[in-house]
């Protein structure tokens, strides 16, 4: 078959070069010089070439290093059979008939290495178009990293076509001698965008940034790229993986623009569930240092997908690890994380090596230490492995997007769990002579007193990973005969440098939005977050808060611990050993001339009654309180001791609030519930069987999700703004259920109406309506 590339090549062909080789000896070795870039000299050359005595003979006369363009018997021959033709026209060499009569001059070859983005406009082929004929191959050597620009400065025929620098770099993968490569160029991902295929299978030029595709399509905001643009810095990962892990966009909407942005087709879902066979094609550390996943092999061929599928130099290696000719897809970064957590699980492979290693250090100690030299040893083991095992969990429950880190005794030994979307999911097993030796690691690293196993203690530490600041908070109890310890995972500091000033709370409407916004306009009165323990209200109140944030303003928080750091805000901790707690740390803020109070928790009588003073005085107090429901808070600060008519002109309004797991937006199943499962979550029959009617969605799993049908929680609120008419129902201490009432008839969404909103919206399903706020017959 006919082939583009020859015609290509025999352009590129510098005749002044080739002039200085005696014709017989390039027939006698099968080779034929094609030009020189930098130090190295091309030569293109037959599987029958003996290289040895071509980088003898053309070494001597160039003076350059010698790399090869390997070609197939059939291509080489008609290669060199044009070659002769042209260095006749040129230099009144005299040919032989065959090649006299060659026909190479008045062909233009036809493969699919390189045609123009016109002829893919017009043509019909498959989305996947290879390189799969033995007589279509172009296989260049490894010794470079090939960028065969050849320009010819040096006398080139001025009649003969070069090939543009920028779309037809000849960056083609190696292969070893006497084998060929079949690389796939990358087809049309949709009728109106068609790849503009070159020889690496990929086309380097964009016309727009990813972020201009998304807000011109309509999938992002201009506020949601510079939050990711910010976010995508800081991790150092593309900005496109962040929009999906932000939770913006999904995985298919990016991918389409990716398709739009790049014009290559990008693997799909079936594509990325790999076979085991081959999954082991390529070493582990070879698939995540070049970022490739192998997707199915044959006896001859591979398909893998890259995050960058330019890259010649990993195509290189994989045929030379592989054997295999190799078909190039692309996937995006997000996917190929997700492969790793999928199928390689090398972190927790990697922390369960580091405990078999501290098993056997143990074992090897003979002699029981002392307790103060068991203190001195865990003060001075920064390096040792119980360290690094203590850094790998703590690192492990970052990229799991844990929120919790539990280690917790058991009859032998220890387990370590995470708590993950809300809920927790056993991670490691602690065997029993390691697990004191753990615990004590972490309280070191928290600075609290490794000899006291009898009380409760508190501590936090920080590790730098991955260019982020985290801060962790620690608590350990007495459990039995031991102790078990809770890390919170706290978020990392917030730079306001976005300048994002809107409310921005997940799952909330923009009627809830509204709501809060009239909330926090006061300039004195208390808005109240409520919920129980891991229900999102610190992050609702920082979200307040960082709107609020300004030149003008003066915002002094007083925490337990710090949870969140926030530049321009002045955040203080409880430390009870200090005496510094909540009462009177708060009567200290007031003579801080603060415009803005956030207490982190409202949790006895003194910390409430100085609150309300706060609000008396003429300060907007933020802060958070457990209760079930908006309604019930009100009646909760009057049991713990104010008085109902202090809570009735001081108390703005409460948000309650949950967090409910998201459906993984690439596998959730649309369906029609059974009257059963409506019943679960309605009580009128009407809607009932209207809901039995109406398409929602359930969780499947896919590798995405980690198989769970979930990823990531968002909010589910019931917003109440005490008017007059509540203030009075207050005052005369009406019951909660009768504010429920009147709220609800004044526009009031209860916690059970906005989750049914959640489920209609395809957002979340009725089993996580059930498992956070139960049966709708005991709402």
């Amino acid at each position: 078959m006919a082939n583009d590339l020859l015609d290509k090549l025999i352009g590129k062909i510098n005749f002044e070069y080739a002039n200085n080789f005696e014709l017989a000896i390039a027939k006698e070795y099968f080779f034929v010089p094609i030009n020189a870039q930098g130090e190295s000299f091309f030569v293109a050359v037959s599987p029958e070439a003996d290289k040895q005595k071509i980088v003898d003979y053309v070494g001597s006369i160039v003076g350059k290093k010698v790399e090869f363009i390997y070609l197939s018997k059939q291509n080489f021959d008609t290669l060199f059979d044009s070659f002769l033709k042209r260095f006749s026209s040129t230099f009144g060499s005299v040919l032989s008939e065959e090649s006299a009569n060659s026909p190479f001059g008045n062909v233009t070859f036809g493969g699919s290495v390189a045609k123009s983005e016109d002829e893919f406009e017009a043509s019909d082929d498959d989305d996947v178009i290879d390189f799969s004929d033995d007589d279509d191959q172009l296989n260049l050597d490894e010794s470079d990293d090939l960028d065969l620009d050849l320009d010819d400065e040096e006398g080139t025929n001025a009649d003969e076509t070069l090939i543009d620098q920028e779309e037809q770099q000849l960056d083609a993968p190696v292969s070893k001698i006497g084998e060929e490569v079949e690389l796939a160029t990358l087809a049309d991902t949709n009728p109106e965008q068609k790849l503009k295929n070159t020889v690496n299978g990929t086309d380097q030029q964009s016309t727009k940034k990813i972020g201009e595709i998304l807000i011109e399509n309509g999938m992002i905001t201009d506020k949601q790229l510079t939050m990711a643009l910010a976010e995508s810095k800081v991790l150092g990962i593309p900005l496109g993986s962040v929009l999906v892990k932000m939770g913006f966009i999904t995985i298919k909407q990016l991918k389409e623009a990716l398709g739009a942005q790049m014009g290559v087709q990008l693997a799909s879902t079936e594509q990325l569930k790999a076979l085991p066979t081959a999954i082991s094609i390529l070493p582990e550390d070879f698939v995540r240092e070049n970022k490739v996943i192998p997707l199915s092999m044959t006896d001859k061929s591979l398909v893998v997908g890259m995050v960058d599928p330019g890259n010649s130099k990993t195509i290189n290696e994989i045929v030379y690890q592989t054997g295999l000719k190799p078909t190039v897809i692309m996937v995006t970064h997000y996917e190929f994380e997700a492969f790793l957590k999928t199928y390689y699980q090398n972190e927790e492979a990697a922390a369960n090596q580091l405990l078999s290693e501290i098993v056997s250090e143990k074992s090897s100690a003979d002699t029981e230490e002392s307790l103060w030299s068991q203190v001195e040893t865990e003060i001075q083991d920064t390096s040792g492995t119980v360290a690094k095992f203590a850094n790998k969990i703590v690192t492990l429950a970052i990229d799991q997007k844990a929120s919790d880190i539990h280690i917790e005794p058991r009859l032998v030994g220890y387990v370590v769990r995470f708590r993950v979307d809300g809920t927790l999911k056993e991670v490691l097993k602690i065997p029993e002579k390691v697990d004191s030796a753990v615990v004590s690691r972490f309280k070191v690293l928290a600075r609290m007193n490794i000899a006291e196993h009898r009380r409760a203690q508190d501590g936090n530490f920080s590790i730098k990973y991955r260019r982020t600041q985290y801060d962790f908070r620690v608590n350990t109890l007495p459990v039995g005969m031991k102790e078990k310890m809770v890390i919170r995972v706290l978020a990392p500091a917030i730079n306001d440098s976005a300048g994002a000033k809107n409310i921005d709370i997940a799952g909330a409407s923009p009627e809830d939005i509204r709501k809060i916004k009239y909330l926090v306009s006061s300039p004195n009165g208390i808005v109240l977050t409520s919920g129980p323990t891991g229900s999102g209200k610190t992050s609702t109140l920082y979200s307040l808060i960082r709107s609020l944030n300004s030149e003008d303003v003066n915002i002094t928080t007083i925490e337990d611990p710090v949870e969140i750091r926030m530049d321009g805000v002045n955040q203080s901790s409880v430390n009870a050993k200090a005496g510094i707690t909540f009462v009177n740390c708060l009567r200290a803020i007031l003579r801080q001339d603060p415009d803005i109070i956030l207490v982190g928790e409202i949790r006895d009588f003194e910390t409430l009654e100085v609150a309300i003073s706060a609000s008396l005085t003429g300060h907007l107090v933020l802060s958070t309180i457990h209760t079930n429901s908006a309604p019930a808070t009100i009646t909760r600060l009057i049991e713990m001791g104010a008085k109902d008519y202090l809570v009735s002109s001081t108390v703005s309004g409460v948000i309650a609030q949950r967090l409910v797991k998201k459906l993984c937006p690439e596998c959730k199943e649309a369906y029609k519930p059974t009257i059963e499962e409506a019943k679960m979550i309605l009580t009128d029959p009407v809607e009932i069987q209207k809901l039995t009617e109406t398409t929602i969605y359930r969780a499947k799993g896919c590798h995405y999700c980690n198989n769970t049908g979930y990823s990531g929680r968002t909010g589910v609120f019931e917003i109440m703004l005490i008017d007059k008419e509540m203030k009075k129902m207050i005052a005369q201490r009406a019951h909660d259920v009768e504010l429920e009432d009147y709220a609800i008839k004044n526009g009031m969404k209860t916690l059970k109406m906005s989750c049914v909103e959640h489920i209609l919206n395809g957002v979340t399903t009725i089993n996580e309506f059930v498992r956070i706020l139960g049966l709708a017959s005991d709402q």
